[in-house]
């Protein structure tokens, strides 16, 4: 499809692959490719959808958040999303939102927009909002910083808390097309020629150094995440080194050994792409803390009732997925409730372990290991039930686990992995971190002191505490007759 895409959108003008006239045809149309064949191909592509806004053919509440960078005739890199936010902190570029809906751009000419590379397109004139846009990679072709910059503001957590994976995917690099060797450069001469030609390479090695992605994302990483921290095996980069000549931006003619290429260098290198398969994965769960409580409701109607809650150092709690239950019937999350179903212990499980002790390595496991500390070898195992995998997919219920454990040192970090087959054990989002130090004041405000409440005549509630969230220890007696349901005064 991307061949076919690629073949139609690089449909040269008349006379530009004529060496004398080709120059004129470039610096008369500032380009050397027709736009009309990239713009129809964009619209079969994307069709007449807005990027922000408007009427969608499919809503859900999982929709993923994407930003295309460009650059605008003033040289300011600019941000089309699909996706508003509010302006937190100040960053290098802009990110655009107009007043009026009219002024919204269709995804199709985001995508014409941030493919207006000089010399190759035009540039791209938008008669609803009166911006002219370039290519993004003249300010950000790699766009791992306004990623980050772009977590920070959306999400509250942002700031304070790394990624859980963050995946750049390049398009190739060609080491040996510039090397510094350390010797010295070429003396430069003096005279009209010899000084426009200076100024020439000077700008040129600007460009190359603006547009060096593998150096951006070197210099990211060493920011964000320096030598030494364990995170940073959570940062990776995909791409290919192609040795020889550099190929050319448009080298249509190029993609099928690209192809051969990058298919070569992923099979014998296929850990790269299972390790960060597994942390995406794994990045799909995380854990909900429900504190031990002890809690006693009683009086009789129209009464305000307090309430005393007590705060414990056991930690119990749901560990859940990101998606959302699944209307369609090949929703996501049914997929990978689906892929969890066929992950099952292998036939000599069922005959071994009522004398053997589970050995991972040797039975392939499909649970949770929560290690209370992550300066101790012992876990505890969280298992994913078949039941519970059969409601997500048959009945479109939530996926949850629940989990008990004891902290015996709040003070430590604590991780939760994800452990199935075809994978090594991967930490699910938000971890390592101090559950009883950072999540206390999420718990003290779902825990607080007092609450009032108006319950019917008769009516009294008891909830103790349970060591285990599979077996509730509670009891409730209610007035046999219907009842209103109660009101808080909150």
């Amino acid at each position: 499809m991307f061949r076919d895409f690629s073949k139609r959108a690089f449909s040269l003008r008349w006379g530009a692959n004529i060496p004398v006239l080709g120059r004129l045809v470039q610096l008369k149309y500032h380009s050397q490719y027709e736009t009309m064949g990239l713009e129809d191909a964009l619209k079969e592509a994307f069709g007449e959808e807005l990027l922000f806004g408007g009427r969608r053919h499919f809503q859900s509440p999982s929709r993923c958040k994407v930003a295309v960078t460009t650059t605008d005739t003033n040289k300011e890199a600019r941000l089309l999303t699909n996706y508003n936010r509010a302006t937190k902190i100040k960053t290098p570029y802009q990110f655009q939102r107009f007043e009026k809906p009219d002024q919204e751009m269709f995804t199709w000419e985001a995508a014409r927009a941030t493919s207006a590379a000089p010399g190759f397109f035009r540039s791209f004139y938008h008669t609803r909002n009166s911006h002219t846009y370039q290519d993004g990679a003249l300010k950000l072709n790699n766009p791992v910083l306004a990623a980050d910059y772009e977590r920070q503001c959306v999400w509250e957590e942002g700031p304070q808390r790394l990624p859980d994976v963050l995946v750049s995917i390049g398009t190739g690099f060609f080491p040996d097309v510039k090397v510094n060797s350390g010797d010295p450069g070429p003396r430069t001469g003096i005279g009209l020629v010899n000084g426009a030609m200076t100024f020439v390479n000077i700008a040129k090695d600007a460009i190359e150094t603006e547009l060096d992605c593998e150096k951006t994302w070197e210099d990211y990483v060493q920011c964000a995440v320096p030598e030494g921290n364990d995170r940073r095996n959570r940062y990776h980069r995909l791409t290919l080194e192609i040795h020889g000549p550099k190929i050319e931006l448009d080298a249509v003619n190029e993609m099928s050994r690209l192809q051969d290429l990058t298919r070569a260098y992923y099979k014998e290198n296929t850990y790269l792409i299972d390790n960060v398969a597994g942390q995406l994965i794994a990045s799909l769960f995380y854990f909900n803390v429900v504190s031990r409580v002890s809690m006693t409701v009683t009086g009789n109607h129209s009464t305000c009732f307090y309430c005393r809650k007590t705060l414990t150092t056991d930690r119990s709690g749901m560990i859940k997925c990101r998606l959302p239950p699944d209307i369609a019937p090949k929703g996501s999350l049914k997929k990978i409730a689906r892929t969890l179903l066929e992950m099952r212990f292998n036939s000599s499980f069922l005959f071994t372990t009522a004398f053997l002790a589970l050995d991972p390595n040797v039975f392939p496991a499909r649970q949770f290991r929560i290690y209370p500390s992550i300066n101790s070898n012992r876990w505890v195992p969280a298992p994913i039930d078949d039941a519970m995998l059969y409601s997500v997919e048959q009945r479109q219920n939530n996926f949850q686990v629940q989990v008990t454990f004891d902290l015996n040192d709040p003070s430590v970090s604590s991780a939760i992995y994800l452990d199935i087959p075809s994978f090594s054990p991967q930490m699910i989002s938000g971890f390592p971190r101090r559950i009883f130090g950072q999540d206390l004041a999420t718990c003290e405000r779902n825990l607080s002191p007092t609450y009032f409440y108006h319950l019917p005549t008769n009516m009294s509630l008891v909830l103790k505490a349970s060591p285990n969230l599979s077996r509730y220890n509670s009891s409730i007696s209610v007035p046999q007759e219907p009842f209103p349901k109660p009101k808080s005064p909150f």
